[in-house]
């Protein structure tokens, strides 16, 4: 759920130009000039449907061939045209997480700024890589799971849709038109930034979910607010305030990837977030430590792979519970 690009308070806006220029005459010709909403829109509409189509070409490269030729191409294509490098290892999250829940006949996922809903184009590339390498995972059909989505464009919302006529697609701009409860929560850090402006709402969203996957960057002391590149005041949430309402609520709350940065009343630590039952989420952390080693194990066999797997093939997943005594971050950065 990223910010309106037309907000009125702010003192930056969002704009979008298309244009030429000549080298010869070293001369600049605007032939388009987007502002606020449509700007936004039109911008990350093309990036993302950049990535679903391909996605959607690496699935047809990683069928034509065999690895590991096969595998070098996708490796190669995948550095050239997918946005985020680190995107495979978050849709392998989504995947697990989905794999899990199976107390449910029909699971159901849930992204706070979904845009496109390009994840499933992920995901469907992922369990066909998977399978190319021989890698067993839970079974999972996406196809039978139902996606919800909430977003501020209300062309994305429509458009993700159309997208994927072939799948169980719900939209939409307001919370009130969505379910409560799902059985996956996902969210990027940005936008629960965005989305949150207190320890409550941002619990109130997460706790969507039966299982919650989300990054975030959390004062070590206290509530903080700062304004950010698109001029846009956001409000990080303070760790044990969050932390606090989890554990009242009777769940459990674990780290990844967890670094500091700053220091004394600036102090944040950054970190890959799992909230949820703690069955759930000892379940989801040991298979994805099986799939994780699975996954190196190729790795070493099949060098080509370490470009779509950068986190894996680096260091192994090192969940831990999150701490409620604060203490050691303010001592030392290497307490993790």
């Amino acid at each position: 759920m990223k910010h309106k690009p037309s907000d009125t308070n702010n003192k930056f806006f969002s704009y979008l130009e298309f244009g030429s220029i000549c080298l010869e005459s070293q001369s600049k010709h605007v032939w388009d000039f987007r502002l606020h909403e449509t700007a936004y829109d039109w911008f990350m509409l093309a990036r993302y449907a950049n990535d679903m189509q391909a996605y959607e070409e690496l699935i047809r490269v990683l069928r034509s061939g065999r690895p590991p030729a096969s595998i070098e191409l996708v490796s190669t294509k995948y550095a050239q045209e997918i946005h985020h490098s680190d995107d495979l290892e978050r849709n392998l999250s989504k995947v697990i997480a989905l794999a899990l829940l199976t107390g449910n006949s029909e699971r159901s996922f849930y992204e706070l700024g979904h845009t496109l809903f390009g994840c499933i184009e992920g995901m469907s590339f992922l369990l066909n890589l998977l399978e190319s390498l021989s890698i067993e995972i839970p079974p999972l059909c996406l196809q039978d799971v139902r996606w919800y989505g909430r977003d501020i464009s209300a062309l994305f919302n429509s458009l993700a849709i159309k997208l994927h006529s072939n799948f169980s697609v719900r939209t939409s701009q307001s919370e009130a038109e969505l379910p409560s409860a799902f059985d996956v929560f996902f969210a990027k850090g940005v936008t629960l930034l965005y989305a949150t402006e207190n320890p409550d709402q941002l619990f109130s969203e997460i706790s969507k979910g039966t299982c919650a996957l989300f990054d975030y960057s959390f004062p070590v002391d206290e509530q903080r607010s700062r304004v950010i590149g698109t001029g846009k005041k956001v409000t990080h949430v303070c760790f044990h305030e969050f932390a606090d309402l989890v554990r009242n609520a009777g769940l459990s709350f674990y780290l990844n990837n967890t670094s500091l940065s700053g220091g004394g009343s600036e102090q944040m630590v950054s970190a890959d977030c799992l909230v949820g039952p703690e069955q759930v989420c000892r379940r989801f952390i040991e298979v994805e430590g099986v799939i994780h080693n699975k996954i190196r194990a190729r790795i070493a066999d099949v060098p080509q792979l370490r470009p779509l797997f950068p986190g894996i093939s680096d260091s192994g997943s090192s969940w831990g519970l999150a701490p409620f005594d604060t203490k050691l971050w303010r001592l030392s950065r290497s307490a993790f």
